[in-house]
């Protein structure tokens, strides 16, 4: 069956025709509330950089008026910064009343595209834009597709990232890092708050095999330091390999009618076509 297609607002069309832009001082503009994504000093922020010393701001950032003063940055932290970076005082912002719904989305759609986000950023990032659509009257699989859509990931991908948001800030870090895998960490993602304390206490390496293991013995309601600990001694070490394939790079391969178990079969047997080789 053909997916069908959804019309969503360009960022143009988000931004209309009524938002302003000013040349704003930049002790007035502040960092969006639930803002996911981190300004790391990368090579593309040292591009960045170069740019806005030899032309200037060439984009305007995007804010809104804070009702205690100054304004909330919605699109523009890394331009901030290296503005701050460059001893620049100021910086052109569009100014438009956003609701938080709007806010939210904006936050995410502008970013999204960027070259190395981390497991935790796009986390919070896709939780973030779920929420603000069901806000906004979607339903739970609509608002997958909706954001599968403009993000160019597959719905169960993102749905999987949404669940990783539920892990707390260690055990995001880990995952982060590597200590935890993608998929281990979406199997924890079901344990409460005092569980996951329990796992991250215990500062080890975790794949999804023990993973599943240790979400078994919470729903058993006997997870402890001690049953944790008699997992990975009892648990052999498996070799683990996740990644994800880019819907956007795949698509073309597989048509319009795009189906997740077909093509992933043609996958696996085009891998082994490849090893009899």
């Amino acid at each position: 069956m053909k997916k069908k297609e959804i019309n969503l607002p360009s960022y143009e069309e988000l931004l209309g025709d009524s938002g302003q832009v000013k040349e704003i001082p930049l002790s007035e503009l502040y960092e969006f509330k639930n803002h996911p994504f981190k300004v790391r000093e990368d090579a593309e922020f040292s591009d960045l950089l170069k740019s806005i010393q030899e032309y200037g701001v060439l984009t305007p950032g995007v804010a809104r008026k804070r009702n205690d003063g100054g304004y909330e940055l919605i699109s523009g932290h890394r331009r901030k910064a290296a503005c701050e970076k460059l001893g620049l005082a100021s910086m052109p912002v569009i100014i438009k009343d956003f609701s938080d719904d709007e806010a939210s989305i904006l936050v995410v759609d502008s970013n999204i595209q960027r070259q190395n986000i981390s497991h935790s950023e796009k986390a919070r990032a896709y939780a973030l834009k779920y929420d603000a659509l069901r806000h906004q009257g979607r339903k739970g699989g609509s608002t997958l597709e909706i954001i599968s859509n403009t993000a160019g990931e597959n719905a169960k991908t993102i749905q999987r990232y949404i669940l990783l948001s539920r892990l707390n800030e260690n055990l995001l870090d880990k995952v982060d890092k590597k200590q935890i895998s993608f998929m281990a960490g979406v199997e924890l993602s079901y344990l409460t708050e005092a569980q996951q304390d329990i796992v991250a206490a215990l500062d080890r390496k975790i794949n999804k095999q023990q993973a599943r293991k240790i979400r078994d013995t919470a729903e058993k309601n006997a997870l402890n330091a001690e049953t944790v600990n008699k997992i990975f001694e009892n648990n052999t070490k498996v070799q683990e390999l996740f990644f994800i394939l880019d819907y956007r790079k795949i698509q073309d391969y597989f048509g319009e009618n795009f189906d997740e178990q077909e093509a992933e079969s043609i996958i696996y047997k085009l891998l082994d076509d490849w090893k009899s080789n």
